[in-house]
């Protein structure tokens, strides 16, 4: 009796710690689209593997005003489409999101802003890179590469200077912005 009642306390310790330590499986987001006038509105995956198997993808159901909780059943962080936005999500990121029909004012708050906010200047894959689908292209090829080269420098400054993401979304960025 004494050696279960001594021990006892560290069981539950125990249990009640690993219980903590466990990591968030999912990315909780309460997504305003009133000011979207698409319909068919969703979330998905997005990744280049997304044809060998299932991915997610939810389409997204409002209420009266506008809003939809989503709960997104996520195990590591990856990319997804939410409208034409790119995002970015990690397990346990807890964000407002107040989509807009222009990529540039739709909003992020909360954890997982930092990411999101950056992206939303990332460029569709219509343009495919900083030519911009050609708009960015110059008279010569010496004008266009050094228009390139400062886009590039003023987007990785901008990536190097956020906080609140981790080392794998800088790489992930740095190797896109390549």
């Amino acid at each position: 009796n004494m050696k279960r009642s001594v021990f006892l306390p560290f069981i539950l310790a125990g249990v009640l710690c690993s219980c903590q330590n466990e990591k968030p499986q999912e990315a909780h987001l309460r997504i305003n689209i009133s000011n979207v006038r698409s319909t068919g509105i969703s979330l998905s995956a997005h990744s280049d593997l997304k044809f060998v198997g299932d991915s997610y993808k939810q389409l997204l159901v409002a209420d009266n005003e506008g809003n939809v909780e989503l709960v997104v059943p996520i195990t590591k962080p990856g990319y997804y489409f939410l409208f034409r936005n790119p995002v970015y999500l990690t397990p346990g990121d807890e964000m407002t999101v107040i989509l807009d029909e222009d990529n540039n004012k739709t909003v992020f708050e909360g954890k997982g802003q930092e990411a999101n906010m950056y992206l939303r200047r990332r460029y569709y894959s219509k343009g495919g890179s900083f030519l911009d689908a050609g708009r960015n292209v110059r008279p010569t090829v010496e004008a266009t590469v050094m228009m390139l080269d400062s886009m590039v420098t003023q987007r990785r400054a901008e990536l190097e200077a956020l906080q609140g993401v981790t080392r794998e979304f800088k790489d992930m960025e740095r190797m896109r912005i390549k």
